[in-house]
């Protein structure tokens, strides 16, 4: 998105538009190189600050789209999980009914019945 304000209204500094091309470029190279050095730096307890990208829109928005994909993703599997535990109750219930037991069972030697025939 063009526009210099963020979802939440507040306007954020960033570059200009032609600028923000070659930005997105170098952010991308340095967040490459921060992922590399992350862990030695990490290791010896320097303090990394130095190296983080520039906030910015497109980062902002970025984090926003992977959030907001992963938390869809969430939903999916928990609406999944959910189907799954109701059709196991009601598997569950109808296996406990003597009921579906005794029509099983007289299925059974209904068909077997007709096999032998």
């Amino acid at each position: 998105g063009g526009d210099a304000v963020g979802t939440s209204g507040i306007p954020l500094p960033i570059h200009t538009h032609n600028g923000s091309r070659s930005g997105r470029r170098d952010r991308r190279d340095r967040r490459r190189g921060s992922r590399s050095t992350a862990t030695s730096s990490d290791a010896d307890g320097s303090d990394d600050d130095a190296e983080e990208p520039p906030v910015t829109v497109e980062s902002i928005e970025f984090v926003s789209r992977v959030l907001h994909r992963a938390l869809q993703e969430a939903r999916q599997r928990l609406l999944r999980a959910e189907e799954r535990a109701e059709m196991q109750a009601r598997l569950l219930a109808m296996a406990r009914s003597a009921e579906f037991l005794a029509l099983h069972e007289a299925l059974g030697q209904q068909l077997v019945a007709e096999l032998a025939a």
